[in-house]
């Protein structure tokens, strides 16, 4: 966990170089914010890190980010079109030089490095049916990821197989809808790609302006009011939970700070 977690903020670090280079706005949301406030840094037991970006900025630093980045970092977003077989409707930023090979994910081509989680922020859907449907899409993408998961999960899986829409297809459909309704205007806006479904759905207001606040050996954004962005996600979030649920939430295969994934795929193959 100590190797991963370094790998980890060495990506911060270099996510917040490029957010100060290209003046674009970001914060720590889920449990890096909670990191950054109970702890100071990581939450012991988490394997990753979670920052948010309002949409207009997110689009930016996808186009653009690229290019300045160091050479061993990856910006991993399907509109890149460079990996057609990812699962991820947001963005990862990877380093290559490392794995983190999850087990829905083992025989996926696309890159799978140790990673930051970006999310993009939009304004709230009101559609009639949109979390049905969002959540619909959103199980044709993870696709066959999802056959070690619940049986729930594997009758979705089936039903599926016959629903008639790309990959490529089900990830701009679903990116659309998030984007429907503009951050910028709206009085609530959500990371629909985050894992709490409504309690990711927020006031603007709780957002910006934002804060700083000491996260391990440097300082990051937060939500400027993130006592009342904590308690929607998480309840009395200063209370540590049981020992027992004290563990990371990826169901991994390979972790590695030292070797590549491109190396475990080569070994597989042969």
């Amino acid at each position: 966990m100590n190797e991963l977690q370094s790998v980890s903020m060495d990506l911060l670090k270099e996510f917040v170089r490029l957010c100060e280079a290209l003046h674009l706005r970001y914060f720590a949301v889920g449990g890096t914010c909670l990191g950054a406030v109970r702890h100071g840094g990581f939450i012991p037991w988490d394997d990753d890190i979670d920052v948010g970006m309002p949409r207009r900025d997110y689009e930016i630093f996808i186009k653009e980010a690229p290019a300045i980045c160091k050479e061993y970092y990856y910006i991993q977003n399907f509109k890149r079109e460079e990996e057609p077989d990812l699962i991820y409707i947001f963005t990862k930023m990877r380093d290559s030089r490392t794995a983190f090979i999850e087990k829905g994910c083992r025989d996926k081509s696309f890159n799978q490095g140790i990673f930051l989680d970006i999310f993009p922020l939009d304004g709230e859907n009101r559609d009639p049916g949109f979390w049905f449907r969002s959540k619909f899409l959103g199980y044709k993408i993870a696709g066959d990821t999802l056959k070690n998961g619940r049986p729930i999960h594997k009758l979705i899986r089936l039903f599926l197989k016959f629903y008639p829409i790309s990959l490529e297809k089900a990830r701009r459909k679903l990116d659309k809808m998030f984007s429907k309704y503009d951050y910028e205007t709206s009085e609530k806006v959500a990371n629909y790609c985050g894992a709490w479904a409504k309690k990711e759905v927020m006031k603007r207001e709780w957002i910006e302006p934002v804060k700083t606040l000491a996260f391990e050996d440097i300082t990051v954004n937060v939500p400027g009011n993130y006592d009342a962005y904590l308690k929607r996600m998480y309840g009395n979030y200063m209370q540590l939970p049981p020992e027992e649920k004290r563990q990371s939430h990826h169901d991994c295969e390979i972790v590695d700070a030292e070797k590549s994934f491109t190396e475990y795929k080569k070994e597989k193959q042969q």
